[in-house]
């Protein structure tokens, strides 16, 4: 099984204030988005830690690594059209978890199917939205993570329930070509 090393990116806040980075797991097996995500970022002024895998298969891999350390991402940026594991199944496996259930996660793909939508919103996405033809867009949609990130879990979780290792994501990788 070959080991897979998730892309990870910094960007600083443009103030100079110090403030905790966003932590954000992205799910896109396109580099270039890799490359727009953080510029945008950049662009924007706020400080973010990006971890970049290429299908839902990483992503759970990282999330799995993230729950044995009890340090899970603040967002998940997921694309629907993926190699392997793609975003609709991801989602289902998300949601399905005891813990990473309440990680947000923006479905931020080129598709503009109503039922791409509706089958995001079923799945447990929290937002959808079409990734933007043109840069400024891209900034607008970084400048809204903070506050998308910001968001309090769902009201009737209780607190002492919110990040304590319950079990592993229980998927058969078997499927898939690591």
């Amino acid at each position: 099984m070959q080991q897979i090393h998730p892309k990870q990116f910094s960007t600083e806040p443009a103030t100079g204030a110090a403030t905790q980075p966003l932590q954000i797991l992205m799910a896109d097996d396109d580099p270039n988005e890799h490359l727009l995500t953080v510029l945008a970022a950049e662009e924007s002024g706020i400080a973010a830690d990006f971890t970049f895998v290429d299908d839902g298969t990483e992503l759970l891999i990282a999330l799995n690594r993230s729950l044995e350390t009890n340090e899970l991402p603040d967002l998940i940026l997921l694309d629907l059209r993926m190699p392997r594991l793609d975003g609709h199944r991801t989602l289902t496996q998300l949601q399905a978890h005891p813990v990473l259930w309440q990680v947000p996660v923006v479905v931020f793909s080129t598709s503009t199917r109503r039922e791409d939508i509706e089958k995001s919103f079923r799945s447990g996405a929290r937002w959808v939205e079409t990734k933007p033809g043109e840069f400024s867009g891209m900034v607008d949609f970084v400048k809204s993570l903070p506050s998308r990130a910001s968001h309090d879990s769902y009201a009737f979780d209780s607190p002492e329930s919110k990040f304590t290792r319950r079990s592993s994501i229980d998927i058969d990788l078997s499927e898939f070509e690591l």
